[in-house]
């Protein structure tokens, strides 16, 4: 696992939260009833980003620190997305050498 997709892991896992006391105790977990959201591409971040700095009237300083996060996101995705093919000819020249 890239390092970038572990970090992302950590801030969702940070801003989830823990759950209510009630749910956690019954072991019942809202959140799994309903899939998650599909995954979004670095284009889909940057107009997010974009769409949260023209909200910066209603809270400036807030909507400015979740366009940047989104925009590092983007960054971080555009970089895997551009390593994951010089991974995949690694892996497959090393199959190659090894006849697998």
């Amino acid at each position: 696992m890239s390092s970038a997709f572990v970090q992302e892991q950590q801030i969702l896992g940070q801003a989830r939260g823990p759950l209510p006391a009630k749910a956690a105790a019954s072991g019942d977990d809202p959140r799994g009833s309903t899939p998650p959201p599909a995954r979004l591409t670095s284009a889909e971040l940057r107009v997010l980003s974009a769409q949260w700095r023209m909200r910066a009237g209603e809270e400036p300083e807030r909507a400015e620190r979740v366009a940047d996060v989104l925009d590092w996101l983007a960054s971080q995705r555009e970089a895997d997305a551009h390593a994951a093919p010089a991974l995949h000819r690694l892996r497959q020249r090393i199959s190659g050498w090894m006849h697998l």
